[in-house]
């Protein structure tokens, strides 16, 4: 007898842990409301309330009360039954569920096949909104109640997540606009070295604004949050400042990019973005300045050294008294002289050439300018 009781016992524990180890947890109950007026000839032109749990496997049950406006556990079950099948345009209520952590706004309620009056229990649909409940209810019978959504309650996990979402959101958004502002991308000297980058970070604040904006409105209408929270507030906010530093600094951008173009001399109509050249770069600037400078003065000492050795050796020829010392050194003043004026003209002579070859604002006339008229 003790080990019978004790036999009971053990499997009346097991029991008890197998049902509590396969209890599904309600993540989201959905309660739909259809009024009296909108409900005739049948059922006797009663309201109805259905009420239904998803479940953590994104299972479902639903319940649903005529002559009530809302259902509660104890009221007749009932399924949806496009919850994982698809009835019109392949939607399903499971999968707009799961993506969406919310109730479809609809469900459509009709009389079961073959069932007359009193007899017989109802079929439930699920629509995502008014357009596919009008679509869903054409392929349906004429017996079909629209029933709308009343109210939604979510587990505080998903209501977690879309806070946790929410306060990303609103972060990422003062975020970029503290990086825009730390790297002085519409400051004059940063400019037009960081045009792109500086463009990039205003795309993609209003790319990010566009998504997130969708989906803090989602969230709204699931009801995770009202207009009224204070996360929500602090979203509306970064954005309302986000959308200030977006339009002051696309117009800063706009404008700076139109000067640096005129000041290039590669403004183009049909283009608004700065083409930056490969002597437009910082350091390449400089080291073009440095050649030009080094080009400048060795056009002008290197003649008069040439001059200079020439007189010399001339001077010596001539106070030798010697006929072929003086006739070599005349010569070699002569070729000295040519030498030199050639070396004076010849930079003169290949900017002129390039500059009538090159059109004006390619990257070589900009090349061009900063080495012979460093004006760079």
């Amino acid at each position: 007898m003790h080990n019978l009781k004790k036999l009971i016992f053990m499997l009346l524990l097991s029991v008890f842990c197998v049902s509590w180890v396969s209890a599904e947890e309600t993540i989201l109950t959905c309660e739909y409301y259809k009024a009296a007026d909108t409900l005739s000839p049948y059922p006797g032109n009663q309201q109805v309330g259905v009420l239904c749990d998803v479940y953590d496997d994104y299972t479902h049950q639903c319940y649903m009360e005529v002559g009530s406006e809302s259902a509660t556990r104890n009221s007749n079950k009932e399924s949806v039954l496009n919850w994982n099948t698809s009835v019109e345009n392949d939607w399903q209520a499971k999968e707009y569920v799961k993506d969406n952590n919310g109730c479809p706004s609809y469900l459509s309620i009709r009389l079961e096949n073959g069932a007359i009056f009193n007899i017989g229990g109802y079929e439930i649909y699920m629509a995502e909104n008014l357009e596919s409940l009008i679509e869903l209810n054409k392929k349906l019978s004429n017996q079909r109640y629209p029933a709308t959504l009343k109210g939604m309650q979510i587990s505080n996990e998903n209501k977690k997540k879309a806070e946790e979402n929410i306060k990303k959101y609103t972060e990422m958004i003062n975020s970029q606009i503290r990086s825009y502002s730390i790297q002085s991308c519409a400051k004059e000297e940063n400019t037009i070295t960081r045009y792109e980058e500086c463009k990039e970070i205003v795309s993609n604040l209003k790319s990010n604004i566009s998504t997130w904006d969708v989906n803090v409105h989602n969230y709204i209408n699931q009801g995770y949050f009202n207009e009224e929270d204070t996360i929500i507030k602090d979203y509306r906010r970064a954005v309302n400042n986000a959308e200030f530093f977006l339009e002051q600094s696309e117009k800063e951008l706009e404008e700076k990019n139109k000067e640096i173009q005129e000041e290039l001399g590669i403004l183009d109509e049909k283009k608004s973005e700065v083409h930056i050249s490969f002597c437009d770069n910082k350091g390449v600037k400089g080291t073009l300045k440095l050649i030009g400078n080094l080009l400048l003065i060795a056009k002008i000492i290197i003649p008069i050294i040439l001059i200079i050795f020439g007189i010399i050796e001339f001077t010596k020829a001539l106070t030798s008294a010697d006929n072929d010392a003086i006739s070599k050194a005349t010569k070699s003043f002569i070729l000295k002289i040519i030498s030199a004026i050639i070396i004076f003209i010849l930079p003169t002579l290949i900017n002129f050439i390039f500059s009538s070859i090159v059109k004006e604002g390619s990257d070589y006339n900009q090349c061009r300018r900063c080495i012979f008229n460093r004006n760079c």
